[in-house]
């Protein structure tokens, strides 16, 4: 078989799991996406192996684009989307992306391992943590609009790291 059509039913099989599991789950993709996709790049020696992890990040935040449009599309047709807050929102997750790509770029790739590895500890310990409450009350207080935009560019650099 083919190098080629392998790395293609890789990356095929990994997009099926990971969309199964976000949807079983709830999870992000790019929590399975940038490990696994990692291995399938060093195994096939693609890429010099301080490229890989930059990469997989890389090519897991292009599949995201695609998802995160359906899922707004979906909310909006649910009537769940606060469109006074999403510009504020919108624009503090895009300028954190925005410099967290730039800094990652910077980095050496031990380090965004690091933060990558820490970030997923750290969502893990936030799911298992909130699964556990039972109290379903969304009747909280939601910060200002410029706190808003700096905490969502603080999100948005650490999801995009």
């Amino acid at each position: 078989m083919s190098e080629l059509l392998l790395l293609f039913i890789y990356c095929a099989l990994l997009g099926s799991g990971v969309g199964f599991l976000a949807g079983l789950l709830g999870i992000g993709g790019g929590l399975v996406i940038v490990p696994v996709l990692s291995s399938i790049l060093l195994h096939f020696a693609i890429l010099p192996s301080d490229q890989v992890v930059i990469v997989a990040i890389a090519t897991s935040l292009a599949s995201i684009l695609f998802t995160s449009t359906s899922s707004a599309i979906a909310h909006h047709k649910n009537g769940n989307v606060p469109w006074d807050l999403a510009p504020w929102t919108m624009t503090g997750v895009a300028f954190g992306a925005l410099i967290s790509g730039f800094m990652a770029a910077l980095l050496p790739e031990n380090v965004v391992r690091l933060v990558f590895a820490v970030s997923v500890v750290l969502i893990a310990l936030k799911m298992f943590y909130s699964s556990r409450k039972n109290d379903s009350s969304t009747d909280r207080q939601l910060p200002n609009k410029g706190l808003l935009t700096l905490l969502t560019t603080i999100t948005g650099g650490l999801s995009a790291m």
